[in-house]
């Protein structure tokens, strides 16, 4: 019963703004996801599809996904992993090759290529950009103090390990931190404009109609 509830997309698509369009379209798998220093692979996401776009026209795009909170688009590596190895490549200045000796010492499992670290790291900055472009009244309602990027990243991730939600009771840290950017900070907006504080769905790259 609990998955069947999660195959029914209850308010407006994401994608059109359309009530009663969004249905069930089936899983795909996420080959490996990385979570601190445990791998899970195969990992199930459930897809929609939007009806008012199907069949496909220019500038729109047909499905999307319900994206587990820790998880980031087009990333196997999770929130937390990908703050932890941006902090590590913070305490090594940007050395590569003393951050993946931390790294060897963090984890087990997880060893990711310069390319990867490099792309955590503007996932993070790009992060830092966002919550500085929120409005004056959410800033100082939750204590953000625009730390400029790239130098306050390290002061961007303990703001973010220590964050609590202002809507999920007993929720805190980066996913509720990323839960409440899109939830909350920008409720007045339509969610097929809303933006993701980590990454960017594939979606974003397309005009909307």
């Amino acid at each position: 019963m609990a998955e069947k509830s999660f195959r029914q997309w209850k308010g407006p698509c994401p994608l059109c703004g359309a009530l009663d369009c969004a249905k069930f379209l089936g899983f795909y798998q996420r080959q490996q996801i990385y979570f601190r220093d445990t791998v899970f692979e195969n990992v199930s996401v459930i897809r929609f599809t939007c009806c008012r776009h199907n069949p496909v026209s220019p500038g729109t795009h047909r499905t999307f996904s319900l994206l587990p909170c820790p998880l980031i688009p087009n990333s196997p590596y999770s929130i937390q992993s990908t703050l932890e190895v941006t902090a590590a490549l913070e305490d090594h200045s940007g050395n590569a090759y003393q951050t993946a000796k931390a790294l060897d010492l963090l984890y087990k499992t997880m060893n990711p290529e310069q390319a990867a670290i490099d792309r955590m790291g503007l996932c993070v900055r790009e992060a830092i950009d966002k919550l500085n472009r929120l409005p004056e009244e959410i800033v100082k309602a939750i204590d953000w103090p625009i730390f400029s990027s790239p130098s306050g990243i390290s002061e961007f991730i303990s703001f973010a390990d220590h964050y609590q939600s202002q809507v999920l009771a007993h929720a805190s840290g980066a996913e509720a931190l990323s839960y409440d950017y899109f939830h909350v900070f920008q409720k007045d907006l339509p969610c097929m404009q809303r933006r993701f504080l980590f990454g960017t769905p594939s979606q974003s790259y397309l005009s909307p109609r």
